[in-house]
């Protein structure tokens, strides 16, 4: 098993780093909660805004189901 500790502060990515997936095309999110003003979409691709907020309190689940390929 692979394990990297990350920081917990946003971390910078160029956006032509080779090798990212197309999560647009290829997956489907699914998410407990969601602020209107803050979309899952802001944190999942780049320059789409300020990041994803949750509507509700509490514990939330984000999963993405990829496609099969």
């Amino acid at each position: 098993m692979r394990k990297r500790i990350i920081g917990q502060g946003p971390g910078e990515v160029a956006a032509a780093e080779p090798g990212w997936l197309d999560l647009e095309r290829l997956a489907e999110v699914e998410i407990t909660s969601e602020d209107v003003d803050h979309p899952i979409e802001s944190a999942l691709i780049l320059r789409m805004g300020s990041g994803w907020r949750a509507a509700q309190p509490g514990e939330q689940t984000i999963r993405l189901r990829f496609d099969e390929r």
